[in-house]
Formats: C-alpha cells, structure tokens, sequence
C-alpha cells in the first residue's frame, strides 16, 4: 500500500472514510490486503470508499466481474490513475 508522505493516513485505521484505489477487485494482493485490513486492523470493506481505476494510465476494466459483499461498493474511475507512485 502507498499513501502519500505529506497526507493524514499514519496507521492503518486511518484509511476509515477514506478513499482506496485498487487497480482491480479480484486481484490477489488486494484480496490480501483487504483481508488484513479487516482482520488486522480492524478496517472493514464498508469503512472504505473503493475506486478502481489503473496504475499507469487512466482506465482498467476487471477481468471479470466481482461479487461485491452487501453496503460494499466499488467505482470505477476511468479519467485518472490510482494516485500510485511511478517509478
């Protein structure tokens, strides 16, 4: 995960309310992450705003399409980037 070095989040349970960018749903390491925000920290899927969106270029469509659980959503955002860092 990244967050940015000037910006508010300096634990994990700051992402609460926050928005996430995820290149895509379904993806193993986010599934991981998700998972351990949950059962580690305490940060659950609806405490999240999730975006969708690519990593080094505006757009990216899932591969296939997810099964979200009830009050989780997830937007997709084709104008922009995840916010990642590049190289």
């Amino acid at each position: 995960m990244y967050v940015r070095a000037d910006g508010p989040v300096r634990a994990p349970a700051d992402l609460r309310g926050r928005r996430v960018g995820v290149p895509e749903w379904i993806q193993t390491a986010g599934v991981y992450a998700r998972g351990i925000l949950q059962n580690a920290y305490g940060v659950g899927l609806r405490d999240v705003e999730w975006v969708q969106g690519g990593l080094n270029q505006a757009g990216r469509e899932e591969l296939a399409a997810p099964k979200l659980p009830d009050g989780v959503s997830i937007r997709p955002e084709q104008e922009r980037t995840c916010g990642c860092p590049g190289p």
